[in-house]
Protein backbone atom coordinates (compact mmCIF):
# COMPACT_ATOMS: atom_id res chain seq x y z
CA UNK A 1 0.00 0.00 0.00
CA UNK A 2 0.88 3.64 0.36
CA UNK A 3 3.00 3.09 3.48
CA UNK A 4 5.11 0.48 1.68
CA UNK A 5 5.61 2.79 -1.31
CA UNK A 6 6.65 5.64 0.98
CA UNK A 7 9.08 3.38 2.88
CA UNK A 8 10.64 2.15 -0.38
CA UNK A 9 10.96 5.65 -1.83
CA UNK A 10 12.67 6.99 1.32
CA UNK A 11 14.87 3.96 2.08
CA UNK A 12 18.55 4.24 1.15
CA UNK A 13 21.32 1.65 0.91
CA UNK A 14 21.38 -0.58 4.00
CA UNK A 15 17.85 0.42 4.94
CA UNK A 16 16.63 -0.70 1.53
CA UNK A 17 18.46 -4.05 1.98
CA UNK A 18 16.90 -4.48 5.44
CA UNK A 19 13.49 -3.75 3.96
CA UNK A 20 14.01 -6.39 1.25
CA UNK A 21 15.17 -8.86 3.92
CA UNK A 22 12.11 -8.19 6.07
CA UNK A 23 9.80 -8.65 3.09
CA UNK A 24 11.56 -11.92 2.18
CA UNK A 25 11.22 -13.14 5.76
CA UNK A 26 7.51 -12.30 5.83
CA UNK A 27 7.02 -14.09 2.52
CA UNK A 28 8.79 -17.20 3.80
CA UNK A 29 6.80 -17.17 7.05
CA UNK A 30 3.54 -16.82 5.12
CA UNK A 31 4.53 -19.66 2.79
CA UNK A 32 5.40 -21.90 5.73
CA UNK A 33 2.05 -21.15 7.33
CA UNK A 34 0.24 -21.93 4.07
CA UNK A 35 2.11 -25.23 3.81
CA UNK A 36 1.21 -26.15 7.37
CA UNK A 37 -2.45 -25.29 6.79
CA UNK A 38 -2.50 -27.27 3.55
CA UNK A 39 -1.81 -30.42 5.56
CA UNK A 40 -5.15 -29.84 7.32
CA UNK A 41 -6.93 -30.21 3.98
CA UNK A 42 -6.07 -33.89 3.45
CA UNK A 43 -9.71 -34.81 3.96
CA UNK A 44 -12.80 -33.44 5.69
CA UNK A 45 -11.94 -35.05 9.02
CA UNK A 46 -8.49 -33.44 9.23
CA UNK A 47 -9.98 -30.16 8.04
CA UNK A 48 -12.51 -30.14 10.90
CA UNK A 49 -10.08 -31.54 13.48
CA UNK A 50 -7.64 -28.64 13.06
CA UNK A 51 -9.93 -25.96 14.58
CA UNK A 52 -10.73 -28.29 17.51
CA UNK A 53 -6.99 -28.51 18.26
CA UNK A 54 -6.54 -24.74 18.00
CA UNK A 55 -9.83 -23.71 19.69
CA UNK A 56 -10.97 -26.58 21.93
CA UNK A 57 -13.52 -24.33 23.67
CA UNK A 58 -15.31 -23.48 20.41
CA UNK A 59 -18.74 -25.08 20.29
CA UNK A 60 -18.87 -24.58 16.51
CA UNK A 61 -15.52 -26.34 15.98
CA UNK A 62 -16.63 -29.26 18.19
CA UNK A 63 -19.96 -29.47 16.38
CA UNK A 64 -18.40 -29.39 12.90
CA UNK A 65 -16.05 -32.27 13.71
CA UNK A 66 -18.92 -34.28 15.21
CA UNK A 67 -21.06 -33.58 12.15
CA UNK A 68 -18.26 -34.78 9.89
CA UNK A 69 -17.91 -38.02 11.87
CA UNK A 70 -21.68 -38.45 11.56
CA UNK A 71 -21.47 -37.93 7.76
CA UNK A 72 -18.80 -40.64 7.72
CA UNK A 73 -21.32 -42.99 9.37
CA UNK A 74 -19.45 -42.95 12.70
CA UNK A 75 -22.11 -41.89 15.20
CA UNK A 76 -20.25 -43.27 18.21
CA UNK A 77 -17.14 -41.29 17.23
CA UNK A 78 -19.29 -38.16 16.78
CA UNK A 79 -20.88 -38.51 20.21
CA UNK A 80 -18.11 -36.92 22.34
CA UNK A 81 -17.92 -33.89 20.03
CA UNK A 82 -21.66 -33.28 20.24
CA UNK A 83 -21.53 -33.72 24.01
CA UNK A 84 -18.72 -31.15 24.21
CA UNK A 85 -20.71 -28.83 21.94
CA UNK A 86 -23.71 -28.76 24.27
CA UNK A 87 -21.44 -28.55 27.33
CA UNK A 88 -19.93 -25.39 25.81
CA UNK A 89 -23.25 -24.03 24.49
CA UNK A 90 -26.39 -25.60 25.90
CA UNK A 91 -28.51 -23.79 23.27
CA UNK A 92 -26.81 -25.46 20.28
CA UNK A 93 -30.01 -26.94 18.89
CA UNK A 94 -28.46 -28.87 16.01
CA UNK A 95 -26.10 -30.68 18.40
CA UNK A 96 -29.02 -31.75 20.60
CA UNK A 97 -30.82 -33.08 17.50
CA UNK A 98 -27.75 -35.00 16.36
CA UNK A 99 -27.29 -36.46 19.84
CA UNK A 100 -30.93 -37.53 19.75
CA UNK A 101 -30.41 -39.17 16.38
CA UNK A 102 -27.36 -41.10 17.53
CA UNK A 103 -29.15 -42.32 20.64
CA UNK A 104 -32.23 -43.26 18.61
CA UNK A 105 -30.13 -45.23 16.11
CA UNK A 106 -28.56 -47.11 19.00
CA UNK A 107 -31.99 -47.94 20.48
CA UNK A 108 -31.31 -45.68 23.48
CA UNK A 109 -34.74 -44.09 23.28
CA UNK A 110 -34.83 -42.43 26.70
CA UNK A 111 -31.54 -40.62 26.05
CA UNK A 112 -32.65 -39.73 22.53
CA UNK A 113 -35.98 -38.40 23.76
CA UNK A 114 -34.22 -36.31 26.40
CA UNK A 115 -31.77 -34.80 23.88
CA UNK A 116 -34.53 -34.00 21.39
CA UNK A 117 -36.64 -32.36 24.07
CA UNK A 118 -33.61 -30.25 25.02
CA UNK A 119 -33.46 -29.14 21.36
CA UNK A 120 -37.12 -28.19 21.51
CA UNK A 121 -36.40 -26.29 24.74
CA UNK A 122 -34.02 -24.14 22.70
CA UNK A 123 -36.42 -23.73 19.78
CA UNK A 124 -39.95 -25.17 20.21
CA UNK A 125 -40.62 -25.09 16.46
CA UNK A 126 -37.30 -26.61 15.31
CA UNK A 127 -38.43 -28.86 12.47
CA UNK A 128 -35.61 -31.42 12.68
CA UNK A 129 -36.19 -31.93 16.39
CA UNK A 130 -39.94 -32.40 15.90
CA UNK A 131 -39.55 -34.90 13.05
CA UNK A 132 -36.75 -36.72 14.88
CA UNK A 133 -38.83 -36.99 18.05
CA UNK A 134 -41.73 -38.35 16.02
CA UNK A 135 -39.37 -40.79 14.31
CA UNK A 136 -37.97 -41.89 17.67
CA UNK A 137 -41.46 -42.66 18.96
CA UNK A 138 -42.20 -44.66 15.80
CA UNK A 139 -38.98 -46.69 16.21
CA UNK A 140 -39.81 -47.23 19.87
CA UNK A 141 -43.16 -48.73 18.79
CA UNK A 142 -45.23 -45.79 20.09
CA UNK A 143 -47.02 -44.36 17.04
CA UNK A 144 -49.63 -42.57 19.17
CA UNK A 145 -46.83 -40.70 21.00
CA UNK A 146 -45.34 -39.74 17.60
CA UNK A 147 -48.51 -38.04 16.35
CA UNK A 148 -48.35 -34.69 18.20
CA UNK A 149 -44.67 -34.15 17.26
CA UNK A 150 -45.26 -34.98 13.61
CA UNK A 151 -48.46 -32.95 13.40
CA UNK A 152 -46.63 -29.92 14.80
CA UNK A 153 -43.74 -30.48 12.37
CA UNK A 154 -46.01 -30.68 9.32
CA UNK A 155 -47.97 -27.60 10.39
CA UNK A 156 -44.71 -25.64 10.59
CA UNK A 157 -43.27 -27.09 7.37
CA UNK A 158 -46.22 -27.96 5.13
CA UNK A 159 -43.94 -28.86 2.20
CA UNK A 160 -42.00 -31.44 4.17
CA UNK A 161 -42.08 -34.93 2.72
CA UNK A 162 -40.30 -36.57 5.68
CA UNK A 163 -42.75 -35.15 8.20
CA UNK A 164 -45.79 -36.24 6.21
CA UNK A 165 -44.32 -39.66 5.48
CA UNK A 166 -43.72 -40.30 9.18
CA UNK A 167 -47.12 -38.86 10.05
CA UNK A 168 -48.68 -41.34 7.63
CA UNK A 169 -46.79 -44.20 9.27
CA UNK A 170 -47.94 -43.05 12.72
CA UNK A 171 -51.59 -43.01 11.57
CA UNK A 172 -51.51 -46.54 10.10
Amino acid sequence: GAAGQWAWAHARGARRGALIGALALLTLAGGARCWTRTLDWRDNLTLHAAPVRVMPRSARAQYNLGAQWLKEGEGERALPYFRRTVALDSTYTEAWVDLGGIFTSAGRFDEGRSALKRALGCDPAFYSALVSLGGLELRAGRPTAALPWLEQATRGEPGSSEGFYNLGLARL
